[in-house]
């Protein structure tokens, strides 16, 4: 079983993402973690806050390790990293939030 718990996802263009792996957490358990690592951006009074979010909100994805980051991580030249992927060998199912989808409640 992989070694990820979860992770925090930067995608440029697609936002920041919270990535948790599906075999190790429910979706409830998710957005708990969620609501704890994120919990500064709570703010009912603030102009970047974010709604907390539901069962809705999370959608399923594969993600793995890669020794050597594919191309479609340019951020880490060949480096070892963590990335959505297909149904390949080594992948695993994760549970993952768009940080966009909350913002503007």
């Amino acid at each position: 079983m992989s070694k990820l718990d979860y992770i925090e996802f930067y995608g440029g263009s697609e936002g920041t993402q919270f990535v948790v792996h599906a075999n190790k957490y429910t979706k409830e358990e998710v957005i708990d973690l969620f609501v704890s690592e994120y919990d500064y951006l709570f703010d009912a009074n603030g102009k970047n806050s974010l709604r907390k979010p539901t069962i809705n909100d999370i959608y399923d994805a594969r993600c793995r390790f890669y020794i050597r980051a594919p191309d479609s991580c340019i951020e880490f030249e060949g480096e070892p990293c963590y990335s959505f992927c297909g149904n390949e060998r080594g992948s695993f199912p994760v549970y993952v939030i768009d940080l966009a989808s909350l913002e503007g409640y």
